[in-house]
């Protein structure tokens, strides 16, 4: 009888072991399981009480009014909405109480975009590798350090990043009716970053070596340029009419409209004549974005890529094996190669973003796979490598990340300041340690209204930022800011010489009146506001 139960006991837990075997064979089990634990990590840094600034500040501003008025707003020149106009059906249909909740969605949104981006990513891993592989792949994307850290931004590049992987796999697909799609994909991916207009030409040229055999090549390749015409035409026309630009051809123009006017005139020497040929300056400006480049290249590689990348690009070169899959390769690489043009021009005016090349990101997940196959062929359990190797991946990740995270504390006490500014004063001196948080504080103080746009699409602050300029002392800034409106200090003792004199020794400014000091309430971060006492100044100074 005991011999039987335990039998009984056996079979059942064979069943289940074989069970399990079957699910865990699946890819789908392990998709969601790294989809998972990314969400859980995302979810474990995520920026609590913490408001957004700049683009995102942007973002979020569009999308609140967009939803509050039922429409795109007239006048506001934000050429990247798609993004935003996203967000605003989310923004309609939510109910929160207050500023930071809608915050929160935003974030949450961005973090599920980025975490959804493993799917596309997978498909196009398996174009040319085994499950396992296309795994290491996607688990590279999820838990890379700049992906965690841009997910959490509620920026529009998970977005982006999301439609562009999506449509390089519809484009490598033999089925010219799914390439199809690939270019209304692409064409919606414009919408979110006008980058994307770019891919039309990579597209058009790969789909006309593709497809090149197939009867009536050109037609078919009007089509694909129509779908994509047709996708980019209601929201161009909704732009027209509430800027008076498309948003599209408007910024790409913008380039070659900086370089001609900028780069390429010389500037006028000593004796005031005006060179004609502005040549080397121009190769001066893309030299300098060529340098950036590399240098960001080299950050965006840390810290996993760059144990496989460069010994994988060595394999492809050297391996005549994957001859077979050169056409695809190719056009991943030309892909990726149009769309740095953008970050090269961003890199030449000496915008030091790594975000600029978060596009390579396929690119560089699919490359890296080569030589992980090549390490793992030379042992007998490959599944077991893989695991190690997504464990060693996802471990190193979350090292390198927790090390260089976002200091949450010094950004809610900037923020908790910024709160304190903005009751005080009408103008402060630019580069102060609050400075990036005054709008969000102006915003949360006058929530739900949000302020109104200036020229450029971005949010404007009744609260002046005077420059700092190139003034050698204290007094002559003051004096030089008075009529522009300066009527406080706000000063932390770093950055600028003449205000950390100020912070260190205020004693020696009787003409400046300390209003706040961040340690009266147990702050860990100093910040010191000081108000501007323009009669007794005149009195002491002038």
């Amino acid at each position: 009888m005991i011999e039987k139960n335990n039998s009984n006991r056996n079979s059942i837990v064979k069943c289940i072991y074989k069970k399990l075997t079957q699910i865990m064979s699946k890819s789908i089990f392990f998709l969601l399981l790294i989809g998972f634990i990314g969400f859980v990590i995302r979810a474990y840094y995520f920026p609590y009480e913490i408001p957004f600034i700049q683009d995102s500040l942007d973002y979020f501003s569009y999308a609140i009014v967009t939803s509050q008025v039922g429409s795109f707003p007239d006048g506001w020149n934000l050429a990247n909405n798609g993004w935003p106009g996203i967000l605003s059906v989310f923004f309609f249909f939510y109910r929160g109480d207050d500023f930071f909740d809608y915050i929160y969605l935003q974030r949450y949104l961005s973090i599920i975009i980025s975490i959804l981006t493993i799917m596309p990513l997978y498909q196009l891993c398996r174009k040319f590798f085994d499950q396992s592989y296309a795994l290491v792949g996607i688990t590279l994307f999820a838990f890379n350090p700049h992906v965690i850290q841009n997910s959490l931004l509620g920026i529009n590049n998970p977005f982006f990043i999301l439609l562009f992987t999506t449509s390089l796999v519809l484009f490598v697909n033999k089925n010219i009716k799914i390439v199809y799609l690939s270019f209304a994909i692409a064409a919606i991916s414009a919408l979110v970053r006008y980058e994307g207009l770019l891919l039309i030409l990579p597209f058009s040229i790969m789909f006309i070596v593709k497809f090149w055999h197939i009867p009536k090549i050109i037609p078919k390749y009007l089509l694909a340029l129509c779908i994509f015409v047709l996708v980019l035409v209601p929201m161009a026309y909704i732009r027209i009419e509430n800027t008076g630009q498309d948003g599209l051809s408007s910024h790409l123009i913008d380039g070659p409209r900086h370089i001609s006017n900028e780069v390429l005139k010389e500037k006028d020497g000593d004796d005031n004549i005006s060179h004609a040929s502005g040549l080397p300056n121009l190769f001066n400006f893309l030299l300098n974005g060529a340098i950036n480049l590399m240098k960001n290249v080299g950050l965006l590689v840390i810290p996993n890529f760059i144990f496989f990348i460069f010994a994988s690009i060595f394999l492809i070169i050297k391996n005549r094996k994957y001859k077979k899959i050169e056409y695809k390769t190719l056009s991943i690489i030309l892909v990726s190669l149009f769309m740095l043009i953008p970050a090269w021009y961003a890199y030449s005016k000496d915008f030091q973003e790594v975000k600029y090349l978060f596009i390579l990101f396929p690119l560089l997940s699919v490359l890296s796979i080569y030589n992980i196959r090549i390490f793992e062929d030379k042992f007998s359990n490959q599944k077991i490598i893989s695991v190690l190797v997504i464990s060693g991946i996802i471990v190193s990740s979350l090292i390198f990340f927790d090390h260089d995270k976002t200091d949450y504390k010094y950004e809610k006490e900037m923020y908790s300041i910024a709160k304190e500014v903005i009751k005080r004063v009408h103008g402060i001196n630019s580069h102060s340690p609050v400075g990036e948080y005054i709008k969000p504080a102006e915003i949360s103080q006058m929530w739900p209204l949000i302020p109104s746009p200036d020229e450029n699409g971005h949010i404007t602050s009744k609260i002046l930022k005077i420059s700092l300029g190139e003034f050698t002392t204290l007094e002559e800034y003051i004096k030089n800011s008075k009529d522009k409106g300066l009527t406080h200090l706000v000063v932390s003792g770093k950055g600028n010489e003449l205000l950390s004199d100020v912070f260190y020794h205020e004693q020696n400014y009787p003409y400046l009146i300390k209003e706040f000091d961040s340690s009266d309430y147990s702050y860990a971060n100093h910040v010191k506001i000081y108000k501007v006492d323009y009669e007794l100044f005149a009195l002491l100074v002038d």
